[in-house]
């Protein structure tokens, strides 16, 4: 089931969020799952659950990206651990590596006259912010990515896409579908995921992460702290 707190006061959710953590697992060395948006977040939490609570202990506190990921290599076969293909440096490096190689098609010209006009540590920079460029449409533009692996478009970012992902490459979006054509209707095998997950004042969550956590609801407790800045 999908629970949802809010507040306009970080204290308070975490009040929140503690009082949820009172109910103990089924099994005691069982981690709980506190997902956040960065490791700051994750200190300041550890401490002030350890001033309410008097100890904290067996928390695990993974970023969104990294606990969906986890969570898809936990229910289905042949999931790569990270870092994989489509992801971070692997996929900046490939970007370079394209980018290296560019024919003179017209399509090519922008960044082909950047290139040839930079060195090769501006090259590197411009390969990085492609890459989290398409990390980033992935999660929250998956219209575009399907709409490039059909064939649509002409720009250079459809064009490299396509040669980034050529047919039957495989990566978050169709490991996400995947996933979602999945029949969660049984509690999973605690072995593979605690019964509950906490996601504590995310800023950003995309619908694409959302619909995988209400998809999660279907079997486990998926509770929601979010921070809501009206002063109500």
């Amino acid at each position: 089931m999908l629970h949802f707190v809010q507040s306009n006061c970080l204290e308070a959710l975490a009040t929140e969020l503690a009082e949820v953590l009172r109910t103990p697992l089924p099994d005691a060395l069982m981690p709980d799952t506190i997902v956040v948006q960065h490791p700051g977040i994750a200190q300041w939490l550890s401490l002030r659950l350890a001033s309410m609570l008097g100890i904290s202990a067996n928390f695990r506190f993974p970023l969104p990206a990294q606990f969906i990921w986890n969570v898809f290599r936990a229910v289905l076969p042949a999931v790569p651990e990270a870092p994989h293909p489509f992801e971070g440096d692997v996929l900046t490096w490939r970007v370079l590596a394209l980018l290296q190689d560019l024919d003179p098609a017209e399509h090519w010209e922008e960044l082909r006259r950047y290139i040839d006009h930079q060195g090769e540590r501006e090259a590197y920079e411009l390969a990085g912010r492609i890459a989290l460029t398409f990390e980033r449409y992935l999660v929250y533009r998956p219209q575009w990515i399907r709409a490039w692996e059909r064939g649509e478009d002409r720009h250079w970012q459809a064009q490299l896409w396509r040669r980034l992902a050529p047919v039957g490459a495989r990566h978050w979006l169709h490991i996400r579908d995947e996933f979602m054509a999945l029949p969660l209707k049984q509690p999973l095998d605690a072995s593979v995921l605690a019964p509950r997950v906490c996601l504590f004042s995310l800023r950003t969550f995309s619908p694409a992460y959302f619909e995988v956590m209400a998809r999660l609801g279907a079997t486990i407790d998926v509770h929601f702290f979010y921070f809501n800045p009206c002063r109500q």
